[in-house]
């Protein structure tokens, strides 16, 4: 009976530590994969942070484009009118040029 009280008793053991090894390993598991969810809630944080900011711009980009275009469509629709409301100058068909000339003489 004492040897198979014996093997019993190192069975028990030997089937502890292996219940204790696959613990550890399923810890350690856990914690790996806890680690790369974080990772990558960070890099997609980033990513989304990142995303927004290039948006931002981008819509500045528009405004500043958009803001151009109605300036520039101002000036040309104000220079048209100014061209369009102001009366025109007629200008001859011909241009006469009169030239007058005197002489005056002295005596002395």
């Amino acid at each position: 009976t004492t040897t198979t009280t014996t093997t019993t008793l190192m069975e028990e053991v030997e089937v502890e530590i292996e219940k204790s090894i696959r613990e550890k390993q399923l810890a350690q598991h856990k914690e790996r994969q806890r680690r790369q969810q974080n990772e990558q809630r960070r890099l997609l944080l980033l990513f989304n942070y990142k995303h927004e900011q290039r948006e931002k711009e981008f819509e500045k980009v528009l405004k500043r484009e958009e803001t151009a275009r109605r300036e520039r469509a101002a000036t040309e629709f104000g220079i048209a009118w100014q061209a369009k409301s102001q009366p025109s100058i007629p200008t001859p068909a011909t241009t006469t040029t009169t030239t007058t000339t005197s002489t005056v003489s002295s005596s002395s």
